[in-house]
């Protein structure tokens, strides 16, 4: 998969090189995507389940490959649009 900024949900954020380095990011291929999907899946199944919307942070490294770094569970609130309504209401029936 290809590095792309999403317009819909982050005009205004979109970040074309790394913040710290200033690698590019942008167009940049994502190596075995399959793998990080799943990964990322496995850990919402397993840690979050009740949980319906989460943002995985995830490192691919030379020493030790694909890493879990961390989950953040209000994800894109403050850049993304969501129906407001439909949420609550699917999160407040989880309650």
């Amino acid at each position: 998969a290809r590095a792309r900024r999403c317009p819909l949900f982050s005009e205004g954020h979109t970040v074309e090189v790394h913040p710290d380095c200033g690698a590019p990011v942008c167009g940049e291929v994502i190596p075995d995507m399959a793998s990080i999907a799943s990964l990322v899946r496995e850990a919402h199944r397993k840690l979050m389940p009740g949980v319906p919307l989460v943002g995985w942070d995830v490192a691919i490294t030379a020493e030790a490959g694909v890493c879990l770094l961390e989950a953040n569970l209000s994800c894109n609130f403050f850049r993304a649009s969501f129906d407001e309504r439909v949420y609550f209401a699917f999160a407040e029936a989880l309650l």
